[in-house]
């Protein structure tokens, strides 16, 4: 059914080229989207804007915010921390502390191992 739409979508030209690359206008909506690819991958990104001149303007800053957040995924550095490694601070912590007796440091990382 999905697909069906789509390609109604395109035969009726819901989306209209502008003279800038990368920019297109859905007809429905009037508002403009960035439309590029980055590492082989088809984008999408709405402006939220429906002049020309200003989605024209914003254009470059959009296509450089996500290219940043697709490195910093990729090299690892993103601020979004995975449960495995928040598991391995938490065992550092417990193993590290002198709060802790032996036994009860052992059953923490047995409970982290079976997760």
């Amino acid at each position: 059914m999905k697909n069906a739409a789509q390609t109604e979508g395109k035969a009726n030209g819901l989306w209209q080229k502008t003279k800038y690359t990368n920019l297109v206008r859905n007809a429905s909506s009037r508002k403009y989207f960035a439309r590029f690819r980055h590492n082989g991958k088809l984008i999408w990104r709405s402006l939220d804007k429906d002049i020309l001149s200003i989605a024209a303007r914003r254009l470059p800053d959009k296509i450089k915010g996500v290219k940043d957040e697709q490195a910093r995924l990729a090299a690892g550095s993103d601020p979004r921390i995975t449960f495995e490694a928040a598991a391995k601070i938490y065992l550092e912590r417990v193993k590290s502390s002198p709060d802790y007796k032996p036994k009860t440091k052992a059953y923490h990382e047995q409970r982290l191992d079976a997760l």
